[in-house]
């Protein structure tokens, strides 16, 4: 009885599935672009006496370097996020509310990065600063990993002819990424520094590494699939959509 007392409270949720993906995209952006902005307000003078030197106002500024390289690799990071979650929604051809609920834990985590970011950039030889600015990076990568999962199993959500050369791919990128975030949390128990910076120079790399090995011929052959792949989809889907 009480089963079926529960499926009948939520069963309206049902009345609004297969719902349109164009408001939880909307929220989503909204919410990338804020805490995106957010970021850069940690980069900020200490308060400083008026009668300084130029040279002492120049090694003031020059010691906002840590907090310039977080902010850097954080809204590399964020906005690698919105990149995954653009091709997620890319991918598929509804939203039901499963794939709300992923979604909107995966905003919670990446509305948690302006404060984990100004920890590693105020004090970034303090490991408790690196392991929480990890475990954020471990977090993010746990929810939109759920939320992919969702996308491949969920009835009806992915694109029916969906290559899976994609699926490979993109499981092959969260792999590598827990892989690495995993090394960083253990290695801020042990030297904060070092945790950091693997997790800035990954960040970099994926950010502009396929940018600038695009023109590589035989470059990331499984990469390049996908791209052709995406592009043909988009191309059938609008041509289909002309025709109609």
């Amino acid at each position: 009885m009480a089963s079926e007392r529960g499926s009948t409270q939520f069963e309206y949720l049902r009345a609004i599935e297969p719902a349109s993906k164009t408001r939880v995209e909307a929220l989503a952006d909204g919410i990338f672009a804020v805490a995106m902005t957010l970021l850069v307000l940690d980069i900020r003078l200490p308060p400083l006496p008026t009668d300084i030197s130029a040279a002492q106002y120049t090694h003031a500024l020059f010691g906002l370097w840590p907090k310039v390289i977080v902010f850097v690799c954080s809204f590399i990071t964020i906005g690698r996020c919105w990149q995954l979650h653009r091709m997620i929604f890319h991918l598929i051809t509804r939203c039901d509310q499963q794939m709300v609920f992923w979604t909107l834990q995966c905003l919670m985590v990446i509305c948690l990065l302006p404060f984990t970011t100004s920890l590693v950039g105020d004090r970034p030889y303090y490991s408790v600063s690196a392991v929480v600015y990890a475990s954020n990076m471990l977090l993010t990568h746990m929810v939109y990993r759920g939320a992919w999962l969702h996308a491949t199993r969920g009835p009806g959500l992915l694109q029916s002819d969906l290559d899976p050369a994609i699926r490979t791919a993109i499981r092959q990128m969260f792999n590598v990424h827990l892989v690495l975030v995993m090394v960083a949390l253990v290695l801020s128990f042990f030297n904060s520094i070092t945790s950091i910076w693997l997790i800035v120079l990954y960040q970099v790399i994926m950010f502009f590494g396929p940018h600038l090995t695009k023109a590589l011929p035989g470059a990331f052959p499984v990469r390049s699939k996908v791209t052709m792949t995406v592009g043909a989809s988009t191309t059938n889907r609008s041509a289909e959509s002309g025709r109609s």
